[in-house]
């Protein structure tokens, strides 16, 4: 779970660094999408994950890795975002330069 959060973000980051701003944009409007979308996402499909290409809702599983799969098969050259689909957001400690100092 851990590791395609990081695969994502470093597939991002690398976009990025080659100067492909329409990643970032690409995952911010789609992030938009799903906040706006969860409170209908939550009745029907809570504690499952969602993947969101486009500000659309392209496909739900209950199995984010399986899902990871499907997204790189059926969509390899699309920008997209999986969020799991639940009431608030994982928070990750990335062990940014706060923690360097203890």
């Amino acid at each position: 779970m851990i590791e395609d959060a990081i695969l994502r973000s470093t597939t991002i980051e690398r976009k990025k660094a080659n100067g492909d701003s329409r990643a970032d944009a690409s995952q911010d409007a789609d992030f938009e999408a799903f906040q706006q979308m969860l409170p209908q996402l939550l009745r029907e499909h809570k504690g499952e994950y969602a993947l969101i290409i486009n500000q659309q809702v392209v496909c739900i599983d209950a199995d984010e890795s399986a899902l990871l799969e499907y997204a790189y098969t059926e969509f390899p050259d699309k920008d997209g975002l999986i969020q799991p689909i639940q009431e608030s957001l994982p928070i990750f400690d990335m062990g940014g330069a706060a923690n360097l100092a203890e």
